[in-house]
This record gives C-alpha cells, structure tokens and sequence, in this order.
C-alpha cells in the first residue's frame, strides 16, 4: 500500500514538473521538420502567456484536487490520466499557432510564418482525436464535480466545472483560431 502511495505522488509531482518545464515552448525553430532551409532565418513560436498561465493554473488546480483525499482523490487522478497527454499536444501544435494572431491581425505576414503551415495542418488533421479526447477528459470531469460535492469540496467540484469550460473554449474558439491562422498563412505566402 505504501509504495501505491509513493508512486501517486510521484506521478503527480512529474506530471505538474512537466508542464512547468514545457512552458514557454520554445517553438518549432528547433526541429528539423519545422526548420527552414540554411541560410533562412529560423522563427520561433510561443504559447500566448495568457494561455500557458491558465494551463498552469489548471494544473496547479488538479494538484489540489489529487491532495483532497478520499474519492475526489481517486477522481482528480482519473482526470490526470487523460488530461496529461492531451495537454503535451495542445502544448506542441494546437496553441502556438495562436501567437502570431495579433501580427496578422495588424497585417505583418513574413515568410519565416510559413513554418507554422505545418502545425496547424498537424491540428487539422488530429482535431477529430483531439475531440474525442476532450469527451473522455469531460467524463473524467463530471465524475470529479460529483464526487467532490458528495464529499463536501465544492472547490474541486468548481474546478471541474471550470476545466470544463476551457475545453468548450478550446474547441469552439482556441481550436478554430490556431487553424485559422494556418489556412490564412496558406493564402498570403502562396
């Protein structure tokens, strides 16, 4: 029982070191399938902060929730477990794109943009999955909301119902937004 004990812990203590240490993304410029030819100058793309900090936030949240105790414990640990992957994707290809918004809103479209072409079509093509993941991680959720109002902690209740609500914002707004920026570049850098 005390070694299930350590190796939740552990697993919790990792997964909230991963996605501190993922922040910022240092973007695609360091990969070779994302770099530009020799001799071009390499861009790179960050997670907007607006955006890193909600995700650390959530996961600061889901900590909490895995501390509480009893089954809202056991709940929070399920949504972990489907959480975590999904977030190492959107933080790879589903939420730097969203960093040049501002640039192509102002109407600055340089050809170093055109390395973001290759991750929004990654989205593209994963946005089914990426859905389907978000119904699993929604699952996880309403079971965490109920359970911590059986138990009384409506604080982590609160929190699932918030995370809830970043995954409608991500499909009906961030989602769109980052593919968006791709389809838009495809136009301009024809």
């Amino acid at each position: 029982m005390r070694y299930q004990n350590v190796k939740k812990l552990l697993r919790s203590v990792i997964f909230l070191m991963a996605f501190a240490l993922i922040a910022p993304v240092e973007g695609f410029g360091q990969r070779d399938d994302y770099q530009k030819s020799q001799g071009e100058r390499k861009i790179q793309f960050k997670i907007p902060e607006s955006l890193k900090a909600e995700h650390v936030e959530l996961h600061e949240d889901l900590a909490r929730a895995i501390k509480a105790g009893g089954k809202t414990a056991e709940a929070a640990r399920a949504v972990e477990d489907v959480l975590h992957p999904h977030f190492l994707k959107e933080e790879e290809y589903a939420l730097p794109p969203l960093s040049l918004l501002s640039s192509l809103a102002e109407g600055n479209v340089t050809p170093e943009m055109r390395t973001v072409i290759a991750v929004t079509d990654k989205l593209k093509a994963d946005l089914p999955n990426m859905l389907q993941e978000h119904r699993a991680i929604v699952a996880a959720l309403e079971k965490l909301s109920a359970t911590a109002k059986q138990e009384g902690k409506t604080e982590h209740a609160l929190f699932a119902e918030k995370l809830i609500m970043h995954a409608r914002n991500e499909e009906e707004v961030l989602y769109p937004a980052a593919i968006l920026v791709g389809e838009y570049l495809k136009m301009k850098l024809k």
